[in-house]
C-alpha cells in the first residue's frame, strides 16, 4: 500500500512501483515517525528504508546536505530555508521521490498552541511567508487564542521583549504569555528580516459550535431588558451577512430614556472586544468624517441627529440649545459600538423642557398720560416732572 509523508505544505513522495521501502524517519527530538511536519534549520532527520540505497539526487544541493549511512539509511541536514526534491534510487530498480522543505524552529509556537487545544495544528509555507492554521475547536474563543497567539509571535522579532498575549479564552490564565520570540520565517528572501515583511496567517481552524448571529444575541439582550416594543434589523454591507462589517438597526419605543439608555448600554457591551481591536472609523464612516459628533465616551453612545433630525457634524452646532447630548431621548438617531448599531427608538415619556420666563406688568392709563416733555426715563421706569 502507498503511503505518504508531509513535510510542510505539501511535502510527500511518490513511489515508482508497487509499494513504499520507507521503514520510518527519526526526527531531530529522537522519535521515529511515519511522517514529520517540517525539517528545522540546522538540525538532523534519519530516513531509514528497508532496501539498499543505489543513488540519491537533490533538486537543490545547498538547501540539504544528505549522506547514505549503511546502505540503507539516509541522513539529512537541513541547511538553508527553502523547498526541493530529494529522489531514491534502490537496489530493485524502484525510486521515491520525496518533495523536503526546511523552516525555523516553530517549537515554541507549536507548544503554545497546542497549550491553547491540542487539535490546532500549523504548516509553515517553506517559499513564502505564511502559515496556515488547522483544526477543529469547540467554540471561536479557540480559534481566536489561537490566531492571537500566532500573530504576537510571528509579528515580534527576536530583539523585542516578550509581550503578553491577550485572548478571550473561557479557561483564563491556560495561555497568558509566550516565554520565547523567535525571528519568524528568517532570512527566506535575500536576507530581509521578519520586521520588513510580515507574515500571513490563514486561520482555516473549524468552530464545531458554531456561535449564535449578532442580531439573535442582540434580541436576547432586548427581550431580557423587557424592551418589547423594539425590533432589530440587520443591513447587510455585502451579499452574504457578517457580523463584523454588517450594521444593525433599532426601532421601536421604551418608556423613558433610563430604559433607552440601559439598552443602548448593554448592546455596547457585546461590541467591546472588536472595539478594542480596532482603530479606524465606524462601518457608516470609515475615514472619520463625523468625529466631531457629540459622543458620551463612557458609554460609547453617539448623536447622529438632533430632535429636528438635521445631521450633527461640528460641535457648535446648536446642541447646547437643547441640550440633545444629554437628553439623548430627543435625538432622532443614535449610534453605538462605533457605527456598528443604529438607532432610531423614540421615547415616549420625553424629558421636560425647562423654559426661564419673566412677567412684566404694563399700566395702561399711565402709558396714556405720558408726555415725553414733562418726563424723564430712568433704568427704574418712568419719573414724572
Amino acid at each position: 500500500m502507498l503511503k505518504f509523508i508531509f513535510i510542510l505544505l505539501l511535502i510527500s513522495f511518490t513511489a515508482i512501483g508497487s509499494e513504499s521501502h520507507l521503514d520510518y524517519i527519526e526526527n531531530a527530538n529522537g522519535e521515529r515517525v511515519q511522517k514529520v511536519s517540517h525539517l528545522v534549520k540546522w538540525t538532523h532527520t534519519r530516513f531509514v528504508f528497508t532496501r539498499d540505497i543505489s543513488r540519491i539526487a537533490l533538486g537543490h544541493e545547498t538547501t540539504l546536505d544528505v549522506n547514505v549511512v549503511n546502505g540503507r539509511e539516509l541522513l539529512i541536514l537541513a541547511k538553508k530555508l527553502g523547498r526541493t526534491s530529494m529522489m531514491v534510487w534502490y537496489d530493485d530498480k524502484s525510486s521515491e521521490t520525496f518533495l523536503l522543505g526546511v523552516t525555523e524552529d516553530y517549537s515554541v509556537l507549536e507548544n503554545a498552541l497546542n497549550d491553547i487545544h491540542p487539535d490546532v495544528q500549523l504548516t509553515i509555507a517553506p517559499d513564502r511567508h505564511a502559515v496556515v492554521l488547522r483544526g477543529e475547536v469547540p467554540t471561536i474563543n479557540y480559534r481566536h487564542a489561537a490566531y492571537e497567539a500566532a500573530k504576537n509571535y510571528l509579528y515580534a522579532s527576536s530583539s523585542q521583549a516578550s509581550q503578553p498575549v491577550i485572548t478571550s479564552n473561557p479557561n483564563q490564565g491556560m495561555f497568558n504569555s509566550l516565554a520565547q520570540r523567535l525571528q519568524g520565517l528568517g532570512n527566506a528572501n535575500g536576507g530581509s528580516s521578519q520586521n520588513s515583511s510580515k507574515v500571513a496567517i490563514i486561520n482555516l481552524i473549524k468552530v464545531t459550535q458554531a456561535p449564535k448571529p449578532k442580531e439573535e444575541r442582540i434580541s436576547e439582550i432586548i427581550k431580557s431588558m423587557g424592551a418589547d416594543k423594539v425590533t432589530i434589523k440587520r443591513i447587510s454591507v455585502d451579499e452574504l451577512s457578517n457580523d463584523d462589517n454588517d450594521v444593525f438597526l433599532l426601532s421601536g419605543f421604551v418608556k423613558n430614556q433610563i430604559e433607552l439608555v440601559r439598552l443602548l448600554n448593554t448592546i455596547n457591551k457585546l461590541f467591546e472586544p472588536e472595539q478594542a481591536l480596532q482603530t479606524q472609523g465606524s462601518p457608516l464612516d470609515p475615514n472619520n468624517l463625523m468625529g466631531g459628533a457629540t459622543q458620551d465616551k463612557s458609554s460609547g453612545i453617539e448623536v447622529l441627529a438632533n430632535e429636528s433630525g438635521g445631521l450633527i457634524n461640528d460641535a457648535t452646532s446648536g446642541l447646547n440649545l437643547s441640550n440633545v447630548s444629554s437628553n439623548i431621548a430627543r435625538a432622532t438617531l443614535l449610534s453605538v459600538a462605533g457605527g456598528k448599531v443604529l438607532s432610531s427608538i423614540e421615547v415616549e415619556d420625553l424629558p421636560q423642557v425647562r423654559v426661564s420666563v419673566q412677567l412684566y406688568e404694563v399700566n395702561q392709563r399711565r402709558l396714556k398720560q405720558w408726555r415725553p416733555d414733562i418726563s424723564v426715563l430712568s433704568n427704574s421706569g418712568l419719573v414724572w416732572s
